[in-house]
């Protein structure tokens, strides 16, 4: 999964892109150390045999630090915390599209019940 996010991540870093080279070097370091989907597969066998499966289950190292994290700070606090690490602007750029969206082309004056503008 991380092997795709970083080929998408090169289709869009361009020279005015900042925090995309520090994303793909947290993606690259975080790709080595995934394991396989063995804990995966494990953790699905583990709730399907379970005579009480609880509602969630947790699998990995990160995601045991993250779950938490998530619930006990504000999302906004969260969201600092990862542009903080991936270096990513907190709010994209605006890019401009070359052509409408379909169905939404120039406005036109709205007329009243005699068609008068």
């Amino acid at each position: 999964m991380l092997g795709r996010a970083l080929t998408d991540l090169d289709t869009v870093r361009g020279p005015g892109s900042p925090g995309y080279e520090a994303t793909a070097r947290l993606f690259a370091s975080v790709d080595r150390r995934v394991p396989g989907p063995e804990p995966v597969a494990r953790t699905v066998e583990t709730c399907l045999t379970a005579r009480r499966p609880r509602a969630r289950y947790v699998v990995g190292r990160d995601a045991r630090l993250l779950v938490p994290l998530h619930t006990l700070l504000p999302l906004a606090w969260t969201d600092r915390l990862k542009h903080a690490v991936t270096g990513l602007p907190r709010t994209p750029a605006a890019v401009p599209s070359p052509v409408p969206p379909p169905g939404r082309g120039p406005r036109r004056p709205s007329r009243d019940a005699k068609g008068r503008a």
